[in-house]
């Protein structure tokens, strides 16, 4: 599954949907709001990179949404710097271990990445389905 996920080629970011992401990182992570770091756990280092408010705004969904958009840009470029694909995969494991954590991961063969499977399953379960086709009028 790991290899599969990564083998597929990345869509381009403006057609990542961070907020069905973050859904599927809320959903994963299983913290309420009201919790240090917020419903998609936010850690403290991670929130002093993009924000001089105190941690616990990271409990609030506006302030947590603004620092969870700027983490996931950095990502994303990070992971392309490297060559890795950028998608909810990727991101997930990145999100879970950090981009060195990721890589060491991902070098010693995936351990513990079922945390990235569970986000990418979810968010791609959460993805819209195409319309269907219209037959055309002869």
């Amino acid at each position: 599954m790991i290899i599969t996920i990564m083998a597929q080629a990345s869509a381009p970011l403006a057609s990542f949907d961070n907020a069905r992401f973050l859904d599927a990182i809320t959903q994963v992570e299983g913290h309420r709001w009201q919790e240090p770091g917020g419903a998609y756990a936010i850690q403290p280092a991670t929130w002093r990179d993009y924000t001089h408010r105190a941690y616990a705004f990271a409990s609030l969904p506006v302030y947590a949404r603004d620092v969870a958009d700027r983490h996931i840009a950095w990502l994303s470029r990070t992971l392309r710097t490297h060559d890795y694909p950028v998608n909810a995969y990727t991101l997930a494991c990145c999100w879970r271990f950090g981009f060195v954590g990721f890589v060491e991961r991902a070098k010693r063969g995936g351990g513990a990445m079922d945390y990235g499977e569970r986000v990418w399953n979810l968010y791609q379960a959460a993805a819209p389905t195409p319309a269907p086709l219209q037959p055309r009028a002869q």
